[in-house]
């Protein structure tokens, strides 16, 4: 399921900022209002979420950050996953995105970023987009705990982030977000999600 504006919320009573874009499980715990614009699900069903800009500057691109760290952590309920089936970066969950459709040069984006982490320190790796696309110029993708390598071996050092600038680069972009997107959504039916929001009840 999908929602346009909404926000996600964890089983402590923690909530994130209004985010774009939420892809979600109808599995989950959610509060969807018809005659709103708000959607509410919770972290442990959220498969998804982009932040959408115009134009990406430096100042856009810190109000996108800014939400997608201020994401509740997960529970420890939604690693309960049967164990024949092996669940990969279940913790990174969900998958992030930053989208616009214009923005500045890859090399000043880069630079933004790193100042901005610079200064958070503080935010986990799982609360940092996986992927930030520009339209027409550009992509950058974060490198998991383990590294990676470029399709030419150039060793990729783990939890950076890598920038590309490749012909038919929104193919590649857009390719990747369905292929993470449908991996999560298919590992999801098989969680044993557990949703206590009963325990924090005054009873």
């Amino acid at each position: 399921m999908t929602a346009l504006g909404g926000f996600v919320f964890g089983l402590d009573g923690s909530e994130s900022r209004q985010i774009n874009v939420l892809v979600y499980t109808d599995q989950s715990t959610q509060f969807r209002f018809p005659k709103g614009d708000k959607t509410f699900t919770c972290i442990d069903g959220c498969l998804g979420v982009a932040s959408i800009k115009s134009y990406l500057n430096t100042a856009q691109l810190e109000d996108a950050l800014e939400g997608i760290a201020s994401l509740p952590a997960k529970t420890e309920s939604a690693a309960k996953v049967n164990p024949l089936l092996t669940a990969k970066r279940i913790h990174e969950w969900p998958y992030k995105v930053i989208y616009a459709s214009d923005g500045m040069s890859m090399v000043t984006l880069m630079q933004s970023l790193e100042a901005f982490y610079g200064r958070h320190k503080n935010v986990p790796m799982n609360r940092r987009p996986n992927l930030i696309h520009v339209a027409g110029k550009y992509c950058i993708e974060r490198i998991g705990p383990a590294g990676g390598a470029t399709r030419d071996g150039t060793k990729l050092p783990p939890n950076g982030f890598h920038g590309m600038d490749a012909p038919r680069i929104d193919v590649y972009a857009l390719a990747t977000t369905v292929e993470e997107l449908h991996r999560i959504s298919t590992t999801v039916p098989q969680i044993l999600f557990n949703f206590t929001l009963i325990d924090n009840l005054p009873l």
